[in-house]
């Protein structure tokens, strides 16, 4: 007995799963073949079914997670929408043979594009798709699904412009009844979140529909003469569907001209089946490898091919249904392949007795539950702005078309881009001279010199892409500060800029100008050659450049130390000035090693000293250029805490030692000291307060 209840739910589960995978697989490609290739619908029918069957058993194989390939609505609706357009403007311009050799080849190209995404790992590209573009995506879906299932209907191409037509008395009650139906199945879906509502609704419908036959009393020919069966499916002349009969008939031509469809397909089956696998990774909780499942896809098409069936890659609602029956991956697969073999075995006089309405109300459902989706539930949660892209997109669907809605939405998301971005301050930071310095340590009269005449430096650091929305304001925010006055030195900082455009170069060359106009000296600092090359090339003004801020701060604070007024030698310059050195070093020389211990500082008499501190390279990082006159080892000895950096000596250097000894043979007592010591840590310390300042404005 247990064993029977064990048994059971997978056998639901499985015919469940196996149906869905059936009415789908024909549902989509009912869509293509209406109006004037409607005649080929049996065959059609019948390659897609093998095809489908294909796709399932090797995707199963190849994907990491349960997944469960077959054909997909969209693409069967990008073919649909380019053969109506064909035959409208001439029903006899193609025939069913040559769609069927046309999308057998759209398969097989869209798989091997696929393949070889995969293999160049484009799986990232899966979080580089904007919100809005892909709701409007699949609300315009959602209206091509809904009017294609009204079209398979009434067996004709529907368009916004003969909408009105389908409200004669006539022709409303054709689709009205079955479009209800489909609106009630979203609601039943959304009410009863369960995953068998569907298939109930799916097998209810199929057999309410006999047994509405069954009691009026009507036959399947009469049902078949009033269009509510998919056939009868019109015998082609010579009388059999023969394969070489079939391939006779093929435009090659007709279907050259209509490969230019093929980027559109690839386009879409990619981000597609990357968007479905995404979803499936987080609602079954497990991790899975894009560019793997990219690989399966392409494969599993190129194989489907060879049936001619329609393009395809995992579904959501098909592999979650799988799941949540804990059906494993060789019985829900395998069902489906049965399932659609099966099918196909019966025969064309089987498949002409289904339900015409059926398979349009499981499309219709789709197109309204899509609909639904993204013009109501997740309208709240789009800005007013992004919200409007979704209705272009959709709006752009009905009137033009879909391959149109998706280029027009995607230039409307990069123009809102566009115009967000150029609202971002280019300028990272704006800093003087005062607060923000070069790891030069110079002598307490100089520190003295640079505080004053530091406001006349500024330095201004970028960030981000500089193009046209943004190089206007740029130059125009540095000309006014250059304007207002007291600015002898300007920086401007590149190291944080991804790039920039002809209009950045234009706005960099006008900064120039205006700095030549007034007397400032202007530096780029961290400019990419080829963007430096361009500015020389631009402008008449040559402005000097520097490999870094910190060379480009150097190189001011020289330039404003030389100009500045000599404040004479401070009491503390003094007093270490008339030190006697007691320790040379060569060019390269090591006073000290980073991470060692000693009670001893050095006051640099003479010369330049680096501090330097290991990084994971090769290369150490230089945090300090001592100048004369500058304390080295303070901290160490002060606090007895290890070195922070090793100190390397540039020059010839002179350097006073100062220890307990030392300061005992001074003429200043050890407290004192300490607290010129500690002016000093003090001074740093208000410039890095002065500069947290600054930075947060």
């Amino acid at each position: 007995m247990r064993a029977v209840v064990r048994v059971l739910p997978t056998i639901a589960g499985a015919l469940s799963v196996a149906a869905l995978g059936v009415v789908f697989s024909i549902s989509f490609v009912a869509l293509i073949y209406t109006g004037p290739l409607s005649s080929f619908l049996g065959p059609a029918i019948v390659m897609t079914l093998i095809g489908a069957s294909i796709m399932v058993l090797v995707g199963a194989v190849l994907h990491r997670l349960p997944a469960l390939a077959s054909p997909q609505d969209t693409t069967a609706l990008l073919l649909a929408g380019s053969l109506a357009s064909v035959t409208a403007a001439d029903p006899e311009a193609i025939n069913g043979p040559t769609v069927a050799a046309l999308i057998a080849l759209v398969t097989a190209i869209t798989g091997v594009a696929v393949y070889i995404a995969g293999r160049m790992k484009v799986g990232y590209l899966a979080r580089y798709i904007p919100y809005p573009v892909l709701g409007g995506f699949l609300a315009a879906t959602g209206y091509l699904l809904t009017t294609g299932a009204i079209g398979l209907l009434l067996d004709r191409s529907i368009h916004l412009t003969n909408i009105p037509g389908l409200f004669a008395p006539d022709t409303v009650l054709r689709w009205l009844p079955w479009l209800v139906i489909a609106a009630g199945i979203v609601v039943a879906t959304r009410v009863f979140r369960n995953d068998v509502t569907l298939p109930i609704c799916v097998m209810a419908l199929g057999a309410g529909f006999y047994l509405c036959l069954s009691v009026a009393g009507i036959d399947m020919a009469g049902a078949s003469a009033r269009g509510w069966l998919l056939g009868p499916f019109p015998e082609p002349e010579g009388g059999s569907y023969a394969l070489s009969d079939m391939i006779a008939q093929v435009d090659a031509g007709m279907v050259v001209s209509q490969l230019p469809l093929v980027f559109a397909v690839v386009a879409l089956t990619v981000i597609g089946a990357l968007l479905n696998m995404s979803g499936l990774e987080v609602a079954l909780k497990r991790r899975t490898d894009l560019d793997a499942d990219l690989r399966a896809v392409g494969v599993s098409n190129m194989a489907a091919s060879l049936g001619g069936g329609l393009v395809g890659w995992p579904l959501i609602g098909e592999s979650l249904l799988a799941a949540r029956f804990n059906l494993p991956i060789a019985i829900s697969a395998g069902g489906v392949a049965i399932a659609s073999l099966a099918a196909v075995m019966m025969g064309q006089d089987v498949l002409e007795m289904l339900p015409r309405g059926l398979f349009a109300t499981l499309v219709a459902y789709l197109g309204l539950d899509l609909l639904v989706q993204w013009l109501w539930t997740e309208r709240r949660g789009f800005p007013a702005r992004d919200f409007a892209v979704v209705l272009l997109i959709l709006g752009t669907a009905m009137t033009v078309g879909f391959l149109t809605a998706i280029a027009v939405g995607i230039g409307a998301a990069a123009m809102l881009f566009v115009a967000s971005y150029a609202r971002l301050d280019p300028v990272r930071a704006r800093t003087s001279g005062v607060a923000r310095r070069s790891v030069v340590e110079r002598s307490a009269a100089d520190e003295d010199r640079l505080v004053v005449a530091g406001d006349g430096i500024v330095i201004i650091e970028l960030s981000g892409f500089i193009f046209f929305g943004s190089a206007y304001r740029l130059s125009q925010r540095v000309q006014e500060d250059i304007a207002a006055g007291g600015v002898s030195e300007l920086i401007v900082d590149f190291a944080r800029v991804a790039g920039v455009d002809a209009s950045a170069i234009r706005s960099i060359v006008q900064i120039a100008d205006a700095c030549a106009a007034q007397g400032v000296h202007l530096v780029l600092s961290t400019m990419p050659a080829e963007t430096a090359a361009l500015v020389a090339r631009q402008g008449e003004i040559s402005p000097e450049m520097a490999d870094t801020l910190d060379d480009a701060l150097r190189g001011a604070e020289d330039r404003v130390l030389t100009m500045a007024q000599d404040v004479g030698a401070s009491e503390e310059d003094a007093l270490l000035g008339a030190l006697t050195p007691t320790v040379t070093l060569a060019p390269g020389d090591v006073l000290f090693e980073e991470g060692s211990t000693s009670t001893s500082m050095f006051i640099l008499c003479s010369g330049v000293a680096r501090a330097e501190v290991a990084t994971e390279g090769s290369d150490p990082l230089v945090v300090r250029r001592h100048m004369p006159g500058s304390m080295i080892g303070e901290i160490a000895f002060c606090t007895g805490l290890p070195r922070t950096a090793s100190v390397v000596a540039e020059t010839a250097c002179a350097l006073a030692v100062i220890d307990s000894q030392r300061l005992d043979e001074m003429a200043l007592e050890r407290e004192e000291f300490y607290v010129l010591v500690a002016a000093r840590l003090g001074e740093r310390l208000a410039r890095s307060t002065r500069l947290l300042q600054q930075l947060s404005r």
